[in-house]
């Protein structure tokens, strides 16, 4: 009895769980995104594609797609019927390659509820002609061309050829279309090429009108390359008047067919090349009434399995650069690279049997030498290769350790220098710079040029530069400065030559000089000197820069192997403007300038001698020098050289390497921090690198 009421419960149960099951409304909602394919429709181009569709119900579900016109089943989904819940549908679209639109239904159907989703797509945008070329006669005429298209176009006559050509129905179109165009008569002898354009949403047509002028022969093409195996060659020609062949006198050339219209083709037979030599003829077409009408067609053809170049050799300058190399062949190409670094393949790699374009890099040439390489371009197959050779030069470049030489206010004797360049050069110079000599090595390579300077009359210094050009290309040059004479000619100046020659032990000779002279001590404020200096005329020319009023002091012309001894000027704190000697030997003094407080204007001299040095203390105390000048030959700098100096604003150390120096030869950290520090170029990386020189925070190349 147990059994049977659990029985009862069980059927009971069933029964009104069918009955809540068959009360469940249908529903189908469209999920975020989704909702206006469900209100508009899905949308596709011309390319196809794929989308998402989202929707969910609460009911099993089924998706229908429904048949084409056709049958084509060009509309696709990922599934078609799946349990209740959130779904997401992919909708696949093929490419449409008709030229009309087209659309397809799909059904999502949850019991009886139905919905729909309409899917369409863009027709293949078309614009095609019936023809895109027209010869027109000289008296001209009327052309017709139809447009067939499914997208709207614009006709446009560009302005150089709307003297002559002219749209006689001008419109627009969706589909089959006739266009009238006028064609003016010719009133030139020579023919005459237009082009009429029709342009679509992303398409373009052309249409080609050719007329003919006054008589006229034209070949469409002048110049025919054919391979080894030989071939028959089509020729188009167009003439309106009588006209004749003269065939070239070969005989792996012979006519195929010929006819006699104003305008078609001629055909000629070319016999296979078993050389290894390309071979080339002419084929002549003349007016018979007018010799001065023809037109000629080249017939060119390889030899057998060959690569020819454009160029076999290349020669350029030193600068960096691209280069292009055209290849006419009949094999597969292949480049073979030289193993070295200034020459490169940048060339968008292909392969084919005729007319390549390869495009190679090459650096600069900073090197002494010129360079030479050989890219081959070859077929392993077939052991046919050509080989280019390029050859660079080099640079032009100067034996001078000088990008700015400075030079004394007076004429200046002749002063040499090398120019390292095969190539012929040109000089441009100021007026005051003389050339006086130009001598070429045997070889060609090295020039030897000399030069002078004329004295400075100005009261200023002046600047001029030696240019070196190459085809009209600046290419290296030398900035000369050339400075004026610092000592003021006034009544109160002091000239003086001391000779070597006059020995007077423990004497001053200038000393000596200006008591035989009697002269007022008191009233020298700039002297001039010449001849070689004791240290004895030394310690005369301190005091009076010390005890009286001496303000200028030109010391450029002195003598060779003067030297400047330790502690000469210490002290002067009346000298102003010192002009150095360009014959001082080896080295300026220890603490040779010491306080001289007063000091603006230090003139370094040429640079003569090698390997001279600054001694310790130099200018130690010098509180008004603003600007340094250290000459190229300078190798070594001494410790406290610059100790004091508050008012340096520049140093200019011409010297490509570093001369030796310290931490403790200059004026502490905030002279690193303010001062700037101009060498010459191609340098900096040596001066952050070296003692000294490595703290300063402003390096600047000149």
């Amino acid at each position: 009895m147990k059994h049977f009421y659990v029985c009862l419960a069980v059927l009971v149960t069933c029964i009104l769980t069918a009955c809540s099951e068959d009360e469940v409304v249908p529903e189908i909602l469209p999920g975020a995104g989704s909702e206006i394919y469900f209100e508009d429709a899905m949308n596709f181009g011309s390319d196809g594609g794929n989308e998402s569709l989202h929707f969910s119900t609460n009911k099993d579900w089924t998706i229908y797609v429904a048949n084409t016109v056709n049958g084509s089943r060009w509309c696709t989904v990922s599934q078609t019927s799946g349990q209740a819940g959130d779904i997401s549908v992919q909708v696949y679209v093929e490419a449409n390659e008709g030229y009309d639109d087209r659309n397809v239904v799909l059904t999502i159907q949850v019991g009886e509820l139905m919905r729909t989703v309409v899917v369409t797509q863009k027709q293949k945008d078309a614009l095609t002609l019936t023809t895109d070329r027209f010869e027109v006669g000289q008296e001209g005429g009327t052309i017709h061309v139809e447009v067939k298209s499914n997208i709207s176009y614009e006709v446009v006559i560009p302005d150089e050829y709307k003297g002559w050509i002219s749209q006689k129905d001008a419109g627009r179109g969706l589909s089959s279309s006739i266009l009238s165009f006028a064609i003016a008569a010719s009133e030139e002898y020579e023919k005459r090429e237009g082009k009429i354009m029709i342009y679509g949403d992303a398409v373009t047509e052309v249409i080609n009108v050719y007329q003919t002028g006054g008589g006229i022969i034209l070949l469409t093409e002048s110049d025919v390359c054919v391979c080894d195996r030989g071939e028959i060659v089509a020729v188009e020609i167009k003439s309106n008047c009588e006209f004749e062949v003269k065939m070239p006198d070969v005989d792996w050339i012979t006519v195929a067919n010929a006819r006699s219209v104003s305008s078609h083709t001629l055909y000629y037979t070319v016999s296979p090349n078993e050389t290894y030599d390309g071979r080339e003829a002419k084929i002549v077409f003349l007016d018979k009434k007018n010799s001065n009408v023809s037109d000629t067609l080249c017939i060119q053809q390889v030899q057998k399995d060959a690569i020819l170049l454009s160029e076999k050799e290349l020669k350029m300058d030193f600068q960096a650069r691209e280069f292009v190399v055209t290849v006419d062949a009949n094999v597969d190409i292949e480049v073979v690279m030289p193993d070295v670094f200034w020459l490169s393949d940048i060339t968008s790699r292909t392969r084919g049997l005729i007319n390549h374009r390869f495009v190679f890099s090459v650096s600069q040439n900073d090197t002494e030498r010129n360079r030479e390489a050989k890219i081959i371009f070859c077929n392993r197959e077939t052991n046919a290769s050509d080989t280019l050779v390029v050859q660079q030069n080099r640079e032009m470049f100067l034996e001078s350790y000088m990008d700015l030489f400075n030079a004394p206010y007076l004429e200046y004797s002749p002063h040499s220098i090398t120019v390292w360049t095969n190539c012929t050069f040109d000089i441009i110079k100021p007026d005051w710079i003389q050339i006086t000599d130009i001598e070429k090595s045997e070889d060609g390579i090295m020039s030897y040029i000399s030069w002078t300077i004329d004295k400075n009359p100005l009261d200023t210094n002046r600047i001029g530069e030696l240019v070196f050009y190459i085809d009209d290309i600046p290419m290296d040059s030398i900035m000369i400065t050339q400075y004026c004479n610092p000592v003021q000619m006034k009544r109160n100046t002091l000239i003086a030559d001391i000779r070597p020659d006059i020995y007077m032990e423990n004497k001053s000779f200038l000393r000596t000089a200006c008591l035989d002279k009697n002269l007022d001590l008191s009233s020298i404020e700039s002297m001039e000197l010449s001849g070689y200096l004791k240290e004895e005329d030394y310690s005369f020319i301190n005091s009076l820069a010390s005890a009286y009023n001496l303000k200028d002091l030109d010391l450029s012309r002195l003598a060779e192997n003067n030297y400047i001894p330790s502690n000469a000027f210490s002290g002067c704190d009346k000298l102003v403007t010192v002009a150095l000697p360009d014959s001082c030997y080896k080295a300026y003094g220890f603490y040779a300038f010491k306080d001289c407080i007063n000091l603006k204007t230090v003139i370094p001299p040429s640079p003569y001698v090698k390997n001279r040095i600054i001694d310790k203390g130099c200018f130690r105390g010098c509180i008004n020098l603003e600007t340094i000048i250290i000459p190229k030959d300078i190798i070594s700098v001494g410790s406290q050289c610059f100790y004091g100096c508050s008012r340096i604003k520049e140093i200019h150390c011409q010297a490509e390497n570093p001369p030796k120096t310290t931490i403790e030869s200059f004026n502490g950290d905030i002279f690193f921090e303010e001062v700037i520090l101009y060498i010459p170029k191609g340098s900096k990386k040596l001066y952050e690198t070296s003692a000294g020189w490595s703290l300063f925070k402003n390096i600047v190349e000149e």
